[in-house]
């Protein structure tokens, strides 16, 4: 008869981890053998039990400090407990015992890939495929470290040999189907995650992609018909639906989903982060208490505690306590500081080097295309009021709205940055590609609207590429465009968000970057919008606008809320409301907390060096 560490071994082996740690849990102390306790702290850190995990294996390594497997798992822990350090030293001291040994090589490149140390992630990935090219998860993380590294060619080959490697592996048509997304392959990466879910048929993280990817593409109907088919099959995933019908305007139903997850007290920090989204506080003034008890809850993971800290801070703006709202968001973005951007470092002076070596390359290019299209970019910082001009432009009837598109904010620096220049030819083949893509979204409309804000650093590729595009930057005083972005949840988006500083420090950039091109570009092909004057004498700046697009006047411009196209921005709400004043000068709500906001309060536009 089997042992009970023997039938764990046999639980572990098949995964079943839980199992394991119940039986190993009933007979492992200090004093058991190292083996018992070794495989009781693996299995710890299978279940993502990180400081029980570390508690156990540094046990085992006092007794053997040099300890192969116990050293890796370490190395594995320490990344989950946030020791980014620990966990490097443990992953050399691996490779420095075992050097043949790929599972030291990848761990290592585990280490670097969370330190964002993209290039020695790579080298370590590869060594680890030298030794054993068989196994997927080197490639597959082979292929994050390509991705993160702008080297987007390189890393769907990798992603498609760990495919190839593990076909019943989800995560490896995921990552492949969203860096195909990421480069306007949208139509690769549905049927990339249609093959996926052929070998995972009923997989809830493929279906939900899928719809996803569905809506990137603008096909609200199998968008709507798969989260539907998810729903049936998971309804936990409600939330992700929620968050479509949001980007739909369908506010009501998505309501509905929230309230149905709160009810079912499922992911309630984001539960009721989406139903703030979608709802005033003055409608349910008992909310208020039901999310500072969910605050206050001790068993309260990272991410809820960062959601349910978001919708306390827009709850008590909402009731004008904006002490209680400057701390709740201070929290939040503390939190989201640590899930998205721990490890990765923001610099100012390579973002700057970065900026001067793409305004050298294309600050002196030509027209180089002779397409008819009329493509209005909206650009300015994020925040500032981009959607709600958007918004504005696309309910024209001769103009199709496409939403933020990362084609050239993808593209261009990696040109730029290359070896060899970038010729007339270079900047032809994107425009192509450009306009292919879009006509995915626009059909064959001549007029369409792009308004990814930070396309404001690549004006001059743009205008050379589309000699026709026309160039909206719009400006908000720049405070309240800090605040707000302080107030918005961006997921893992740009790198300088979830800190004042960094924050701070990027807006003076950005300024700095556009009066550069205001230098150079001609005057008929940028004008510049301010956020404020667009609310207080919209009819006069909208027919300002239309004129420099060459469009004739339309009084659906006015009436932009009845606007029905998709907006899958933080400003979904918001843009579709009518115009209001109520964030111009809303930092002075919040003077006392501003922190670094404050230093921005004595720039003037306009008056920035260069």
């Amino acid at each position: 008869m089997p042992s009970t560490f023997e039938i764990a071994q046999e639980l572990y082996s098949r995964n079943d981890f839980l199992g394991a740690a119940s039986r190993l849990s009933s007979i492992v102390n200090d004093r058991s053998p190292i083996d018992h306790r070794l495989l009781f702290g693996v299995v710890l850190a299978r279940l993502r039990r990180g400081k029980e995990a570390e508690t156990w294996l540094r046990g085992v390594l006092d007794q053997d400090p040099d300890l192969f497997f116990a050293i890796t798992w370490m190395s594995v822990v320490s990344i989950m407990n946030g020791d980014l350090e620990g966990s490097l030293a443990f992953a050399l001291r691996a490779v420095e015992l075992q050097p043949d040994d790929p599972t030291a090589h990848s761990t290592l490149g585990d280490c670097y890939l969370s330190r964002r140390e993209l290039d020695k992630a790579e080298a370590a990935f590869k060594a680890s495929i030298a030794l054993n090219p068989n196994e997927a998860t080197s490639y597959h993380n082979l292929g994050l470290a390509l991705g993160l590294s702008g080297k987007s060619g390189e890393a769907i080959k990798a992603y498609v040999k760990a495919i190839e490697l593990a076909p019943r592996v989800p995560a490896n048509y995921l990552t492949l189907s969203r860096v195909m997304a990421r480069h306007s392959m949208v139509g690769d990466a549905i049927d990339v995650l249609k093959d996926g879910l052929t070998m995972n048929p009923g997989d809830v993280q493929l279906l939900s992609e899928l719809a996803g990817t569905y809506a990137l593409a603008r096909n609200p109907v199998l968008a709507e018909r798969t989260y539907k088919e998810l729903l049936e099959i998971s309804p936990k995933s409600r939330l992700g639906y929620a968050n479509w019908l949001q980007e739909e305007g369908k506010f009501s139903e998505a309501r509905s989903l929230y309230e149905a997850s709160i009810a079912d007290q499922v992911n309630p920090g984001q539960s009721h982060y989406g139903l703030m989204q979608v709802s005033k506080l003055k409608t349910d003034p008992p909310r208020l208490t039901r999310m500072e008890e969910i605050r206050g809850q001790s068993g309260l993971n990272i991410r809820e505690r960062m959601y349910i800290q978001y919708a306390l801070g827009k709850a008590y703006d909402e009731s004008k306590m904006y002490e209680d709202a400057a701390r709740a968001y201070d929290a939040a973005n503390a939190h989201a500081f640590t899930i998205y951007q721990r490890g990765r470092t923001f610099s100012i002076p390579d973002m700057r080097e970065t900026n001067d070596t793409i305004f050298r390359q294309f600050s002196s290019l030509g027209p180089v295309s002779g397409s008819s299209k009329t493509p209005i970019f909206i650009v300015g910082m994020i925040r500032s009021g981009t959607t709600l001009l958007e918004q504005i432009v696309s309910s024209h009837s001769r103009v199709e709205p496409t939403g933020e598109l990362r084609f050239w904010i993808e593209e261009g620096p990696r040109l730029a940055l290359r070896e060899g220049g970038v010729g007339g030819e270079d900047v032809a083949r994107l425009a192509d590609q450009y306009l292919a893509f879009v006509s995915l979204m626009a059909g064959e409309s001549e007029y369409f609207t792009d308004k990814m804000p930070l396309n404001y650093g690549l004006l001059g590729l743009m205008s050379a590429a589309l000699p026709n595009a026309r160039f909206l930057h719009i400006k908000r005083h720049p405070v309240d465009t800090c605040l707000s972005m302080w107030m918005t949840f961006f997921g893992g988006g740009p790198q300088f968000v979830y800190d004042k500083a960094n924050v701070t420090a990027y807006y003076q950039e950005y300024q700095r970057v556009v009066e550069r091109w205001k230098t150079v570009l001609p005057a008929d092909r940028l004008l510049e919008v301010e956020y404020e004057n667009l609310i207080h004498d919209r009819k006069a700046v909208v027919r300002e606008i239309l004129e420099f697009c060459g469009l004739e006047w339309d009084d659906a411009c006015l009436h932009h809320d009845q606007n029905p196209s998709t907006i899958s921005t933080p400003s979904r709400w918001q843009a579709r409301q009518p115009v209001y004043t109520t964030s111009i000068q809303k930092w002075k709500n919040y003077e006392p907390w501003l922190g670094e906001f404050g230093s921005l309060l004595s720039l003037k536009e306009g008056s920035f060096s260069r």
